[in-house]
């Protein structure tokens, strides 16, 4: 459980600071079901992040809201390459080793 608060929770509290500037600044350019898409992940990703900060952690919340954020989509590419991330040849986001789908202990 701790290394998946780490590996999971520190990235998306990132991703949640940075998602409204992000937002505010590319909304206008958006149409409006991906402008919705995105409001809506970023909604999840701070239940997300709020669920790892109760004690104990409800782990069976927190797949189920990755589950919902994973259902919205890729979150912008702007957002992942800002933290840090990296992106495939498709200029989706890549999962860091030991978090893809078959490898990740929340999954």
């Amino acid at each position: 459980e701790p290394r998946a608060k780490i590996f999971c929770c520190e990235p998306l509290s990132e991703i949640a600071a940075k998602y409204p500037v992000w937002l505010d600044a590319n909304a206008d350019g958006l149409p409006a079901d991906e402008e919705n898409r995105y409001r809506k992940q970023l909604k999840i990703v701070k239940e997300v992040v709020a669920t790892y900060e109760q004690e104990p952690v409800d782990m069976p919340k927190v797949v189920e809201l990755i589950q919902e954020m994973q259902a919205c989509g890729q979150p912008p590419a702007d957002i992942v390459k800002d933290i840090g991330g990296e992106l495939d040849e498709n200029g989706l986001p890549k999962l860091p080793p030991g978090l893809a789908a078959e490898g990740c202990s929340i999954m």
